[in-house]
């Protein structure tokens, strides 16, 4: 059998050079002017070059010192690049890999768990729902939360009704399949915060809209609808593989809301977990009730933070597309530097929009407390202030991440399809809390 060809990519630096970076066959040289999103992108070409000169097999070699977060996002451009999923391809498409060989441990551990960690985030959520329905995910979540040293436990279906998750159960009404909850938890001994940070995910693992069913194509990509489950569940993995001074918690409903003869419909009214009735005004607006039942029951835990992660609103992605994540906050001012700091540095940049009190009006219900959803302008915004309802004075931080999570058209360093995106955003986040 032959042996694979290796072949050996140079970096360096040039004082002379007037643009940011250049690629050639097997050199990436850097400019005196290049920023950190530079070494990504230069990496993201390299990618390119390489599969146009079709060698795939590669060792990283610095002709001079960079620094080190100069490397790391550089080899995070190349791995980002250079991503397949050809899982239900008879024919595999052969993908470029760096080696990070005359590294040192510390700095190839944590290059290589970022890598699988994104890369499995990528996997769930890129599966259809034929490959990933509602036990599949809660069961995949569990065993790779346990191997990475996370303890983690799914609900039973009883467990979830005498914790009267209403939210979760009331979207499930349409479903053939039971819901899931599942509950990680990372305490290390050393952890810097007595009161954990609450990561809570939106898991639906497929969105047809409901009984308010999504038209024309709107939903064919609607197995990403999970993308902040897979989130969630990454970053807690990620932290307890670096061993990451955090306390985490990440609470994580799923089901898929499809249509029966008991689906949830418009009107419909239903108690939630603190006794806030709840007017359904649209059962595409699902998202918000499973998350509010996992924010409502973070209050066991007194968190510090709460960070909600969900494709959450078209809203979000018709105001930023994909170039940046829709946030808005509650009682959790303190935070916003670091979060915009964090996207800034990943690349993952977010955008935050203004939680006014006037807001509330749209949420008005003549017959219940609130309704799930508002007119439809602002979408975003409504959304995050329906799950206010039930965070109390807690702080809340809410992502809404639909416009960057999965991509129809390429999106740079991605491609098409799932991005993984949020996971290093919530890990440099963590480092800075």
């Amino acid at each position: 059998m032959a042996s694979k060809k290796v072949a050996i990519l140079y970096v360096a630096k040039s004082v002379k050079m007037t643009e940011p970076y250049t690629v050639g066959a097997d050199r990436i040289t850097f400019g005196g002017e290049a920023c950190i999103n530079d070494f990504r992108l230069a990496g993201e070409k390299f990618v390119k070059k390489a599969q146009e000169q079709k060698v795939y097999e590669w060792v990283l070699e610095l002709a001079e010192p960079f620094a080190r977060e100069e490397v790391m996002s550089l080899y995070v451009g190349i791995f980002l690049s250079a991503y397949k999923f050809d899982k239900y391809k008879k024919e595999k498409s052969k993908s470029v890999n760096v080696s990070l060989k005359n590294f040192d441990r510390k700095f190839v551990a944590e290059a290589t768990v970022l890598q699988e960690e994104i890369k499995q985030v990528r996997d769930w959520v890129n599966e259809p729902f034929s490959g990933l329905d509602t036990s599949t995910f809660a069961k995949q979540i569990v065993a790779h939360a346990t191997e990475h040293g996370v303890k983690a436990k799914a609900w039973s279906l009883s467990e979830i009704k005498r914790n009267k998750m209403s939210g979760l159960l009331a979207v499930n009404k349409g479903s053939v399949d039971a819901p899931a909850f599942v509950e990680l938890t990372y305490n290390p001994a050393n952890a810097r915060n007595k009161n954990p940070v609450v990561l809570v995910g939106k898991g639906i693992v497929f969105d047809t809209g409901g009984m308010n069913i999504k038209t024309e194509n709107y939903m064919e990509d609607m197995k990403d609808d999970m993308a902040g489950a897979a989130t969630v569940t990454g970053v807690v993995a990620l932290a307890a593989r670096l061993n990451m001074p955090v306390y985490l918690k990440a609470l994580i409903p799923i089901t898929d809301n499809r249509l029966n003869g008991n689906a949830l419909v418009p009107g419909d009214v239903f108690t939630m977990m603190d006794g806030t009735t709840v007017e359904v005004a649209n059962t595409d607006a699902e998202g918000r009730l499973v998350l509010a039942d996992a924010v409502c029951y973070s209050q066991k835990f007194k968190p510090q933070l709460v960070v909600t992660v969900a494709t959450l609103t078209g809203a979000a992605a018709r105001a930023l597309g994909g170039q940046g994540i829709a946030a808005m906050q509650e009682n959790a001012d303190v935070n916003m530097d670091l979060f915009s700091y964090a996207g800034e540095k990943t690349h993952e940049r977010v955008c935050f929009f203004p939680m006014w009190k006037e807001y509330e009006e749209e949420l008005k219900s003549e017959i219940a407390d609130i309704k799930n959803c508002g007119s439809g302008t602002a979408g975003m915004i409504t959304a995050a202030k329906f799950l206010t309802y039930f965070s109390k004075k807690i702080p809340l931080v809410h992502l809404d991440i639909a416009g960057v999570a999965f991509v129809k058209k390429p999106l740079s360093p991605y491609g098409c399809g799932a991005t993984g995106i949020g996971v290093r955003l919530l890990t440099e986040f963590l480092k800075q809390i």
